[in-house]
């Protein structure tokens, strides 16, 4: 009987846990793995989304406590589907006797190494980028900090070679007796600079004697995140000086230059439910449901009587997605376009279109809407008006759009909001695409 495959298999895991001995890393070694184009874009797509999540997550949050924060964080993972992350921040640190979980968290810590080191790619190129990718990480830093057993804590320390340990008996007891038992017997306590835990200090949250911080273990997170922090961006300096050779290659220059701005959101691009739209709906449905997108090309088509060719695509193939029917679609088109040309040259020139978007010509293939990773790649000249307004158009008639809309526009719909890292203390940017 042949034992090498699985022989094969344990000398595999064998040599990751090697590597990855811990589920929380501090990102110090470089990783040495093959990977292809496709999945490094899926790397560095993943890991924004997760960062992005975080984001998200605490700019919509009305509660203070961070449990409700970190129950959204999870929350919001799992319907994007990034179960992965989700695992390795939830699931403690603890390695399952079953192989298949076994192998899915050594995949989980290798796509976790490998995608943090290419997001740094990404964001080494400016301050801005860099102030931004810094607090993001330090966010998922703690947040996986904090689901980690006490065990597991005090194997991450060791694993990194952190100099920090509990503070001795004798220690501890004079300590109980000096604060009048503010140092309490069921936490752990340990001794750091004072300097390194400032936030601590100001919020009186930790002892202070003689130029050293007692803090307890759930308070440890605050030095290890300034340890973090430093090195992260010590790495992200460093990496900046080399980004120039690494921009020689235009395969990593195209993936990587616009990585910020790339789309991270829904597509959209298929039509969940069978329902079927009616023709006499159109008008109230562009008013009250239909993207901006959508409703600007709506809104040109029924004031020109005429679309060009791309947005005639762009907005034929969303009315089909959500569920106009050809033959109700024909009759769309026919009314607005025969208001300038007659009902022959229509027909000549407009009607094969409209078949083949729905499979009736041609190929007889049945085309989804576009996604909008394809809408806000496109490229929209003078006098278009497909494509994305967010990305698209000019801020000033964005706004203007808005206000229309009674709405009330984002300061800088094409950049997002700065943070100052203590705004999210307690509770404290989708597919590549060249946006």
């Amino acid at each position: 009987m042949d034992f090498k495959p699985k022989k094969a298999r344990v000398e595999i895991q064998n040599e990751l846990f090697e590597k990855y001995p811990h589920d929380l890393q501090m990102y110090i070694d470089h990783p040495n793995a093959q990977i292809t184009l496709n999945e490094f874009q899926d790397f560095a797509i993943e890991r924004l989304k997760v960062l992005r999540t975080l984001e998200t997550v605490a700019l919509k949050s009305n509660s203070k406590s961070y449990e409700d924060y970190k129950k959204a964080v999870v929350t919001d993972l799992h319907q994007q589907g990034l179960h992965l992350y989700k695992k390795l921040i939830t699931y403690g640190g603890a390695l399952g006797g079953n192989n298949s979980d076994r192998n899915e968290i050594f995949e989980a810590r290798q796509r976790d190494h490998v995608s943090h080191f290419i997001l740094r790619i990404a964001y080494c190129q400016s301050e801005e980028y860099r102030r931004w990718f810094i607090a993001r990480e330090l966010e998922l830093f703690k947040l996986r900090w904090s689901y980690l057993p006490a065990d597991s804590k005090r194997t991450f320390i060791k694993v990194n070679n952190l100099n920090f340990s509990p503070i001795d008996e004798e220690t501890f007891s004079y300590l109980n007796s000096s604060t009048e038992g503010y140092i309490k017997t069921s936490h752990e306590y340990y001794c750091v600079k004072w300097t390194d835990v400032l936030d601590l200090v100001r919020t009186r949250r930790v002892f202070l004697d003689r130029g050293k911080a007692y803090i307890s273990s759930d308070d440890l997170i605050s030095v290890l995140g300034s340890v973090f922090r430093s090195s992260l961006s010590h790495s992200l300096g460093a990496m900046s000086h080399k980004l120039p050779v690494l921009m020689e290659d235009e395969r990593l220059k195209r993936l990587i230059k616009n990585l910020h701005h790339a789309y991270t959101g829904k597509t959209y691009a298929t039509n969940t439910n069978n329902k079927r739209v009616s023709l006499h709906s159109l008008d109230s449905l562009s008013k009250s449901s239909f993207p901006l997108c959508m409703k600007q090309m709506y809104s040109a088509l029924k004031t020109d009587h005429h679309l060009r060719h791309n947005a005639r695509i762009q907005l034929g193939l969303f009315l089909k997605g959500i569920g106009l029917s050809l033959e109700d679609a024909l009759t769309f088109w026919r009314t607005e376009f025969c208001k300038k040309i007659d009902v022959d040259q229509f027909e000549k020139k407009y009607a094969y279109n409209i078949r083949y978007n729905y499979g009736k010509e041609g190929k007889k293939t049945n085309y989804t809407p576009y996604s909008c990773v394809k809408i806000i790649g496109s490229s929209p000249g003078p006098g278009d008006c497909h494509g994305c307004p967010f990305r698209h158009s000019d801020p000033q008639n964005l706004k203007q759009t808005f206000m229309a809309q009674n709405f009330s526009p984002p300061e800088n719909p094409s950049k997002p909001p700065e943070f100052n890292d203590s705004e999210l203390e307690g509770v404290d940017w989708d597919s590549i695409g060249t946006v």
